[in-house]
């Protein structure tokens, strides 16, 4: 991470900053992400569309290299209908992700849901390095 980000969130799941000099969220899952239920993945995302809006970022890069919650199609709808379409009216333009080579099934679960119609509208990105992902978002 830069020195110009702040810790904006902490739970056992994930870590969340705010980076001002990309006016990004950057989120890191951990390892554990993989065993949360379905009801606590929902908190943490309503949580971080209220970062969103309290940050007043443009758009946000998720870490899931260590570890991601695998959604089922009914997550994946609920994130379409409902948190996709908050992302747009709060002026999120790029999301970029980083993804755990080793875990096929949650990776490939982030990468429908931002293909559902409502998510479709921001740019999405899927990248193997910080580095890269970060000169994304200068671009």
């Amino acid at each position: 991470m830069v020195t110009t980000s702040q810790a904006v969130f902490s739970s056992p799941f994930i870590q969340v900053f705010h980076d001002q000099e990309l006016n990004i969220l950057y989120s890191e899952w951990s390892g554990q992400a993989s065993n949360m239920l379905g009801k606590e993945f929902k908190e943490h995302i309503l949580q971080f569309v209220e970062l969103v809006k309290t940050c007043r970022v443009t758009g946000f890069l998720t870490n899931s290299q260590k570890g991601h919650y695998t959604m089922g199609a009914d997550i994946q709808i609920w994130h379409d209908t409902e948190i996709a379409p908050q992302y747009v009216a709060l002026g999120i333009k790029k999301i970029a992700f980083l993804l755990a080579e080793h875990d096929f099934f949650a990776a490939l679960s982030v990468q429908q849901t931002f293909e559902e119609s409502q998510a479709a509208q921001i740019q999405t990105r899927f990248f193997a390095d910080l580095a890269t992902a970060r000169a994304w978002f200068k671009s």
